[in-house]
């Protein structure tokens, strides 16, 4: 029986970042968002992305959805770092196999948390090494619903991609949808990203940029995955991290954690993961609640 979902507009954290600057020849950008939902996009097919995870926290016994992530092993979640700054492990669980997420759909594994391991290098200021790894209490069970993402080791400098996760297809609308949504974004070099973003925040060795045109991501979904279609397989490239508050303005690009540039560091972790299929079967966890992250870590 499917559950009902609640939609509500709420502060769950308080850690907020500004800046200012004007920005030539693009309209002036005030602050940055921690967050990210797809905006301008359109429904995904379902379970075309089988590695995207969500990151649920417990509130009065519910699962909300606070950020996306990324099945990186059989039990290791990739993530931004935001995202998970200052949560304790206890509070969070990983939905794995889900397409709409106000339903029950018999694909679903909802899997407690024993770890967060946050970037040593992570600078909340300004987002650069902006990644965590959560580790499953379980092993997820891969099937055609779930299944373990490629990483890119190599940068990706250009070329059009794909971002995920549940958010609204219209930035004008402060609700969230519950189908997962996906949006082709154009990836943008960092030089030309840093002339946009140079009077508001650096474009570092970490980071890579993409979304110059009004699709990409806005607030609701950071954690999830940037990919690109390679020989016809899906290689994700970048973490969403960080954007103008204004979302979907013509000319700026979202950024994105790269991928290729800590790829040892998640892989030092997760290669200590059971290369077995996971015996964890997840259990059905209660879903009553999608919360809008305004601010970033709950």
């Amino acid at each position: 029986m499917n559950s009902k979902i609640l939609y509500a507009v709420v502060v769950v954290g308080i850690a907020w970042f500004e800046a200012s600057g004007q920005l030539v020849p693009v309209p002036r950008i005030d602050d940055v968002h921690r967050v990210a939902r797809v905006v301008n996009g359109q429904p995904a097919s379902p379970n075309s992305y089988p590695w995207q995870a969500s990151l649920l926290l417990t509130v009065n016994g519910n699962g909300v959805l606070f950020c996306g992530g990324i099945l990186v092993a059989i039990d290791y979640v990739l993530t931004a770092a935001h995202c998970v700054d200052g949560i304790t492990a206890k509070r969070v669980k990983v939905g794995l196999g889900d397409h709409i997420f106000n339903e029950e759909e018999g694909t679903e594994q909802i899997i407690s948390v024993s770890r967060i391991t946050i970037s040593s290098s992570y600078d909340a200021d300004t987002f650069d090494s902006d990644y965590a790894l959560v580790k499953l209490k379980t092993g997820a069970t891969l099937n055609n619903y779930v299944q373990i993402a490629n990483l890119g080791n190599v940068y990706k400098a250009d070329g059009d991609c794909v971002v995920t996760g549940w958010g609204t297809s219209d930035p004008n609308l402060s609700s969230m949808t519950p189908v997962l949504q996906e949006a082709t974004v154009d990836v943008m070099s960092n030089a030309d990203c840093a002339d946009i973003w140079q009077h508001v925040s650096p474009i570092t060795d970490n980071m890579m940029c993409a979304g110059s045109t009004t699709s990409g991501s806005c607030t609701g979904d950071s954690g999830g995955p940037l990919m690109c279609l390679e020989n016809g397989n899906w290689v994700v490239h970048g973490i969403v991290s960080w954007g103008a508050s204004a979302c979907g303005i013509d000319g700026v690009p979202d950024v994105y954690t790269r991928i290729s540039a800590v790829y040892k560091n998640i892989m030092s972790i997760t290669s200590k993961a059971s290369n077995s299929n996971g015996n964890g079967k997840g259990h059905k966890g209660k879903r009553s609640l999608i919360i809008r992250n305004i601010f970033g870590g709950a």
